[in-house]
């Protein structure tokens, strides 16, 4: 038992705490085996102080800090079943021992409350958020930038699919806007009296159908579309009652 304590120490020493570990859990089940009270309290302080020292390097420290919680209750309780405490005054390297262990389930302890101080307080900021839509709050809440609100990620990503299928079945709404945006009171009624005109001047002049077919013909094939609401109205005025524009 002797030769694994120190094997695990000398591990330990070089900073290769898996392997320390592996030798002295591999040593108690030994121990306990064969009732070695000293022994078991020696590799349970140890692997417990491993286990703490794994925590700090380790991104995700709380299940090593239970589990050295465990092992340092282990040695303590080692003591308590053997009857020791009243006898721990006339040997000293077994008080400072057992003072070590109390220490290190001590600083334990508190490093636990922490971690779960923080977890439980992150939940309660994630449950205080709300869905904007669904008001539920429940997963994972993203925040929209266009207005400022929460959403649930379903909720989130249901509105942005329903937008995007929008979009794709009105492909003409960026020109319509467009022509709305050109129109204005600097250059709206020219443009309209422009049109009217060139329609009555050539309407005057056309007897037949094919005429006013190629005037329909040359509106909708010029490369620069006249404004939405000057079409309109043209439109209005009689082109459908000639058949024009079915």
């Amino acid at each position: 038992m002797e030769i694994a304590i120190r094997t695990g120490r000398r591990h330990a020493n070089d900073e290769q705490f898996a392997q320390a570990v592996e030798v002295w859990k591999e040593a108690l089940g030994a121990a306990y085996s064969q009732q070695d009270f000293a022994s078991l309290f020696v590799l349970s302080k140890n692997v417990g102080e491993v286990c703490r020292r794994l925590a700090s390097q380790s991104k995700e420290p709380l299940s090593l800090l239970q589990e050295a919680l465990e092992h340092f209750d282990y040695a303590l309780g080692v003591i308590n079943e053997c009857s020791l405490r009243n006898v721990l005054g006339s040997y000293k390297a077994l008080y400072c021992s057992v003072r070590r262990v109390e220490m290190e389930r001590g600083r334990v302890m508190k490093q636990i409350r922490e971690i779960q101080d923080g977890e439980a307080h992150l939940q309660k900021e994630k449950g205080a958020i709300e869905c904007a839509t669904c008001g539920i709050g429940s997963g994972e809440m993203v925040l929209d930038e266009n207005d400022g609100c929460y959403y649930c990620r379903t909720c989130y990503e249901e509105y942005y699919a329903a937008e995007r299928e929008t979009e794709d079945e009105l492909p003409c709404k960026d020109r319509i806007e467009s022509w709305q945006k050109t129109e204005g009171p600097d250059n709206s009624g020219d443009d309209e009296e422009t049109m009217r005109t060139t329609y009555q001047e050539h309407r005057a002049n056309c007897s037949n159908e094919s005429a006013m077919e190629e005037l329909a013909a040359a509106l909708f094939d010029s490369k620069e579309s006249p404004p939405f609401s000057t079409q309109a109205r043209i439109l209005s005025d009689g082109w459908c009652k000639d058949g024009l524009l079915q």
